[in-house]
């Protein structure tokens, strides 16, 4: 009887196999499942284009970014577009559901979005917009900033002014809710810290008490009636009004840890009016007037 080699009858089986694997490839592959062993390839890809634009708070009415949107493999059906400010407010805008798409961003659509308004904003800000496909994935995103094509304006805060300055009661709970009422009627400084006239403004405020002593004050005069304040017992620490594009806002803290926001600034020719309030529960309403002769930055605010 004749013994075939071995290695030559595994030869001859794995030429068998192979012969049928290709047969399998060539005549069934393409189009054919078996069932128990489906092979599916799945996924989508999002990627975003050339994207143009930026938001000129200057502008606002001509603000608007545009953007090309591609997706690849899965269609998604469609991507879901949110956008977020860089200071955390965020929402949602429509869907995109056909692709590619050219699509753009107003700003006016950017604010209702994310529920703020113009005023919100500040140059150095940014849009972010993200896109969200169904099965969770995120693809691309971009970013849109805030600009301003408006020209820098003289900081012109510095001077002496008379001032009237009334004590406000904001139901704290406070001694200075009694004070409703009283007034101040003197001389307000203010006195500026930066040094370029073209730049951001930094001002402290100083007071005229009754000896004729001028004192850091950012009450402006309104610790005097209410408090009978002398110069330590006023609102000092590192307090500054800022004039940064004629939006105003006080930073730093007082001696007592309090913070100070001002509100409703309107500038009226000479006379420029405003409210302070600090986190304690102090405020007071304030009119300053020029005796120099010129008159306010028309927009502050």
């Amino acid at each position: 009887m004749k013994i075939l080699n071995f290695s030559k009858i595994s030869l001859f089986l794995f030429a068998l196999i192979s012969i049928g694997l290709v047969g399998c490839i060539g005549d069934d592959f393409e189009g054919t499942t078996y069932p128990g062993n489906e092979f599916t390839v799945g996924g989508t890809i999002v990627n975003v284009a050339n994207v143009v634009g930026e938001y000129d708070i200057a502008m606002a009415d001509e603000a608007i970014a545009t953007y090309s949107l591609f997706v690849g493999g899965v269609n998604p059906g469609t991507v879901d577009v949110n956008i977020a400010h860089s200071g955390g407010a965020s929402g949602s805008l429509p869907s995109v559901s056909s692709f590619p798409a050219e699509a753009t961003i107003t700003l006016a659509e950017a604010l209702s979005a994310t529920g703020l308004s113009l005023e919100d904003l500040e140059v150095g800000d940014n849009f972010k917009v993200t896109f969200a496909i169904p099965n969770g994935n995120v693809g691309s995103s971009f970013s849109i900033p805030v600009v301003s094509s408006a020209v820098v304006f003289r900081s012109a805060l510095q001077g002496e002014f008379t001032a009237v300055t009334t004590c406000t009661n904001q139901a704290a709970g406070i001694g200075w809710d009694d004070c409703e009422g009283r007034e101040f009627e003197g001389v307000i400084m203010y006195e500026a810290q930066h040094t370029d006239p073209e730049a951001e403004g930094a001002y402290k405020i100083f007071s005229v008490d009754a000896s004729g002593s001028a004192n850091e004050d950012m009450s402006h005069g309104a610790f005097y009636p209410c408090y009978n304040a002398d110069a330590a017992g006023l609102p000092l620490g590192d307090l500054v009004i800022n004039d940064v594009d004629g939006k105003l806002s006080v930073s730093g803290v007082s001696q007592w840890g309090e913070v100070y926001s001002l509100s409703d600034v309107t500038p009226n020719g000479a006379a420029l009016s405003f409210g302070w309030t600090n986190d304690y529960g102090e405020g007071a309403s304030v009119v300053l007037t020029r005796t120099d002769g010129t008159t306010w930055p028309e927009n502050l605010k």
